[in-house]
Parts: structure tokens; C-alpha cells; sequence
């Protein structure tokens, strides 16, 4: 606190700023489950069973290890920030993954890439353009 205290200074609401947003990842709590309704039953599922989210339809499920798909309440903006963001990733506006969802990826057109998924049908999972070079940084960790 000294030393924050001698440096403040003129960048006294920069710093104050930074120090705001490193205590709220440090207190950010991520889910750890979700309930979900099954029939006329709740059911939980640990995020660690969680491969991927996806939207379809207008609605939003997601994909677990043991090859089922679940509804969810949420939107993909919101579970973006409920799941821990070291395990999940969104690569583009229709899947956030987990990185041991990944079978094989593929250089693709336009600086892309493609990839295959456990337990997903979709043969066409692109990382968006724009998002290539920091999804190749957040798996390189």
C-alpha cells in the first residue's frame, strides 16, 4: 500500500482503475454447475462435464462428455462470462468451447480455422476471423 500510495500521483485514477478490475478477477466467482430440467426433473451438470455451449434456433444448449445435449437458460453473452474464462472460449457467435472439446483443427479460407469437436454433428465449427491469433494465444497457455 506504501508503494501504491507514492505512485499514484498524477495517474492516481488509472491506477486506482487497475487495481478496481485485478481485486474483481481476483473475487469473480464462475459457475461451477448448472440446473437444468429434464422432464418434470431438475438436474444438475458440473461444468467440468461441459465440452461446449452452442446456440441453435434461439436457444442455447450445451454438449457433455458423455454425448447429450441440454437446454440452458442463459445466453451465450451471459455463459461467456459465468464460465471460467482459462477453460472456455468463445470462438465465434454461435459456440464457446472447452479445450479438451477439440479433436482437430484445420487451417481454413481467409485465415481461419476450422474445427472438429467431440460429440458435435456440425461439420463446419469455425473460429472467426478476427479471433484467430488470441484463440491460438489462449490455447498455447
Amino acid at each position: 500500500m506504501e508503494k501504491f500510495k507514492t505512485l499514484r500521483g498524477s495517474d492516481q485514477y488509472k491506477i486506482k482503475d487497475s487495481i478496481d478490475n485485478v481485486l474483481e478477477m481476483l473475487t469473480q466467482k464462475h459457475k461451477t454447475r448448472f440446473v437444468i430440467k429434464v422432464g418434470e426433473h431438475l438436474r444438475t451438470i458440473e461444468v467440468s462435464d461441459i465440452l461446449f455451449f452452442y446456440s441453435e434456433e434461439k436457444a442455447t444448449f450445451c454438449q457433455v462428455k458423455e454425448g447429450r445435449k441440454h437446454i440452458l437458460d442463459y445466453t451465450l453473452d451471459q455463459l461467456e462470462s459465468l464460465v471460467n474464462g482459462n477453460e472456455f472460449y468463445r470462438i465465434n457467435r454461435k459456440y464457446i468451447i472447452h479445450s479438451t472439446a477439440i479433436l482437430d483443427m484445420i487451417s481454413y479460407t481467409n485465415s481461419r480455422l476450422k474445427i472438429k469437436l467431440k460429440n458435435c454433428d456440425d461439420s463446419d465449427v469455425i473460429v472467426a476471423r478476427e479471433r484467430v491469433q488470441e484463440f491460438k494465444s489462449w490455447l498455447d497457455r
